[in-house]
């Protein structure tokens, strides 16, 4: 990408100088409200990719306990501290964890390895939570209920892809 350059110009006297810092003044709000528009639309990208990935997990065959509107709920905050953008995708729930990382083997490959990138980020193995049940391909739980476990949603892993495939175009069509 080529690089874009503004000129200013003006001549020594005050009022060409105030007109120049006032030229100044609007170029730097025209990027900071560019900065707020390329942060949105990322993460806006990001959240779909995450609200797509928990639902097709919360709707799929993975047993009873997926079920619900508290299972994986993605929510979207971006904030402004000392003059930059923040923009955090969270995801709450009572079965994030599992969604996110998967359990059981039936699914997701060997025991005590790691489903996803992230998942060995953060210590969690196939078959690692609880009793040991996850390194069967069923198990009974509860009243007679049975589980196979749950796939990976890998969210976070796809919400870092679809960002890196979505910031050059995005960056061109905001930047020009």
């Amino acid at each position: 990408m080529a690089v874009r350059k503004r000129i200013i110009e003006c001549a020594l006297s005050p009022e060409s100088i105030n007109g120049a810092i006032k030229e100044l003044q609007r170029y730097k709000d025209e990027l900071q409200d560019k900065h707020k528009q390329l942060v949105d639309r990322l993460a806006k990208a990001g959240l779909k990719v995450a609200s797509v990935a928990y639902s097709e997990a919360s709707a799929g065959s993975i047993g009873e306990e997926m079920d619900g509107p508290d299972s994986a709920v993605p929510t979207l905050e971006i904030t402004t501290e000392d003059g930059g953008l923040t923009a955090v995708i969270q995801i709450t729930g009572h079965d994030v964890t599992f969604i996110e990382f998967g359990s059981g083997i039936h699914f997701n490959g060997h025991g005590g390895e790691p489903a996803t990138k992230n998942a060995e980020k953060f210590g969690y193995t196939i078959g690692g939570y609880g009793t040991g049940l996850g390194l069967h391909h069923k198990w009974h739980y509860g009243s007679g209920k049975v589980s196979y476990g749950t796939p990976a949603a890998d969210a976070t892993g796809k919400i870092e892809i679809e960002i890196k495939n979505e910031i050059r175009k995005v960056v061109r069509e905001i930047y020009g």
